[in-house]
């Protein structure tokens, strides 16, 4: 009989036979690729609504591999009865591969069940920026750090102006850079207590 745990790691989840990337209404990836490639090749001084930047290319480029046996893949062996399984390579990119994007998800969500937040009652809060700020951070990404970091002392600011000096309240911060569209719209996703620690009390207790 298989190893269990041979057996899970040798066996490739499949994908679901639509993808969000794919539904009806939207243009194929290799579409956007050969799109792209026409309009940079009509030179620097006329820019179409269809290029892409690299980083987009690169990403609908890997995606298409993904999970291909041909573009490359691990061979398995169960312990017990020596059978091989066949594990193709992912992309492991983020937001537009819906196998490797939700993976990556629900590890990062574990992580931070077990690891990082506390067993009390928590609030998604999001923040957004004015629409004439934001080209400022896509030229100047390393901001996103500093905008992360706004976001989380504006938040433990409110907290405390309603709960009290001593209050801290524990925070998550998450930036996103795109919206619904995928149009550039950095935002921050907080995840914080429903109320903070009170840094005095050696129990740490929340309020």
């Amino acid at each position: 009989m298989c190893h269990p745990l041979a057996i899970r790691a040798g066996v490739s989840g499949k994908r679901s036979a639509i993808s969000p990337s794919l539904r009806p209404g939207r243009p194929h990836p290799r579409i956007c690729l050969a799109a792209s490639a026409r309009s940079q090749s009509l030179g620097e001084g006329r820019v179409e609504a269809s290029h892409l930047e690299l980083v987009v290319e690169r990403t609908l480029r890997e995606f298409l591999t993904c999970g291909l046996p041909q573009h490359g893949f691990g061979r398995l062996w169960c312990r017990t009865c020596r059978k091989s399984f066949i594990a193709p390579f992912s992309c492991r990119s983020r937001n537009l591969c819906p196998s490797c994007e939700k993976k990556r998800s629900l590890l990062w969500a574990e992580w931070l069940q077990q690891e990082v937040l506390a067993p009390v009652p928590h609030r998604h809060v999001v923040l957004t920026m004015p629409r004439l700020l934001r080209p400022t951070f896509r030229k100047r990404r390393e901001l996103l750090l500093d905008l992360s970091q706004s976001g989380a002392e504006a938040l433990a600011e409110y907290v405390r102006s309603q709960l009290g000096a001593d209050v801290r309240p524990g925070i998550v911060v998450s930036i996103a850079t795109s919206g619904d569209l995928l149009d550039w719209h950095p935002h921050g996703h907080l995840l914080a207590t429903d109320g903070g620690m009170v840094a005095t009390d050696p129990r740490h207790g929340v309020c």
